[in-house]
């Protein structure tokens, strides 16, 4: 692993996150969902509902949300000590943030990768390390985000309410995930074979230097992981358990709490399906997705409309927005180049 200073040829591009496209676009797909998913109930059962909101529940359920996030940047902080090196929280929180903003307008996932592998490597890590940071925290959360899914199928179909595409789907997603994972546990087990195989492509002179990169990455992953992985499960476990905990107090703010087993049906499927579309953010597919799981699982439909945008504006909108101008923050300020020391 090279040690040399970073400079600005080692930086990937730049994110650019320019305000007068990113805005409107928030504020219209955010008004196009919030018009279009309340015709699945009556608008006037959903305005009802939210003419009683309680608000102790819902601040209390921002509240959670908050704690998702802290342990979101907890996971990512811990994924950057798997590279030999230390992130401290504030910065891994707010990292985090802004690319899940750049995630909404710029390359869904793979911009939210690069966004978070540029912005690590600002904050004074080696290439090995925000490459590490780049991919680990995502690993780690989409196996947390698949049990949860699992448990969510389990219950649609013990009450007979998933529907074959959705089953279709989950299983898809399911399968792809976990072949990913696999040649993943495969890389970090067995680097030699996985470079014996992979030889006569790698040999190739356009590809050598990225392969090398990717090996000596592996090499730094395997010589870190052992005793940080549980801690990044716990991370990634908390992340979601918080998220879920949002989505039962904005269903106790509209006067309506669910049971548990009907919360976790009507919440692992549609985020699994939402991560899997080619939508950033999942946008309009868990909106929906989990209106209609909650709607056949027997919540009334105003109430679970109310719900889910409760929901997604304290964990998905409201939180992209203040991403903004977290992003432009890291965006323009300069690197810190710790490792010239």
């Amino acid at each position: 692993m090279s040690d040399e200073p970073l400079t600005d040829e080692h930086l990937a591009t730049p994110v650019r996150l320019r305000l007068r496209i990113v805005v409107p676009l928030i504020i219209f797909l955010g008004l196009a969902i919030h018009y279009v998913l309340p015709r699945i109930a009556t608008i006037q059962g959903s305005l009802d509902v939210v003419r009683t909101l309680r608000w102790l529940p819902l601040m209390l359920a921002a509240a959670a949300q908050a704690l998702s996030y802290l342990a979101n940047g907890s996971l990512l902080a811990i994924a950057v000590t798997f590279g030999g090196e230390r992130l401290p929280l504030r910065r891994a929180i707010a990292i985090v943030m802004a690319a899940s903003t750049v995630c909404l307008v710029a390359g869904g996932v793979v911009g939210y990768a690069a966004s978070v592998y540029q912005w690590t490597l600002r904050s004074g890590t080696r290439r090995n390390t925000a490459a590490i940071a780049s991919a680990v925290p995502t690993a780690f959360d989409t196996g947390a985000l698949l049990v949860f899914a699992l448990v969510s199928a389990a219950e649609l179909l013990r009450h007979g309410q998933m529907t074959p595409a959705a089953l279709r789907g989950v299983v898809i997603a399911t399968a792809l995930l976990l072949l990913a994972v696999a040649i993943a546990a495969y890389a970090l087990i067995a680097p030699d074979r996985v470079r014996r195989i992979l030889r006569p492509l790698l040999d190739r002179s356009r590809f050598r230097d990225r392969a090398n990169a990717v090996e000596r990455t592996i090499r730094v992953l395997r010589r870190n992981l052992r005793g940080g992985g549980a801690r990044a499960a716990a991370a990634a476990a908390l992340n979601l358990t918080f998220d879920i905990t949002t989505l039962a107090l904005a269903f106790r703010a509209t006067g309506h709490p669910i049971s548990a087993a009907v919360l976790l049906g009507g919440y692992g499927v549609p985020l699994l399906l939402g991560r899997s579309s080619l939508l950033p953010g999942g946008v309009a597919v868990v909106e929906i997705g989990m209106t209609a799981a909650y709607v056949s699982l027997g919540v009334p439909a105003g109430v679970a409309v109310v719900a889910v945008l409760a929901y997604r504006l304290l964990s998905f909108w409201l939180p992209t927005l203040v991403g903004i101008p977290i992003a432009v923050a890291l965006q323009t300020s300069p690197f810190a180049n710790l490792n010239a020391r």
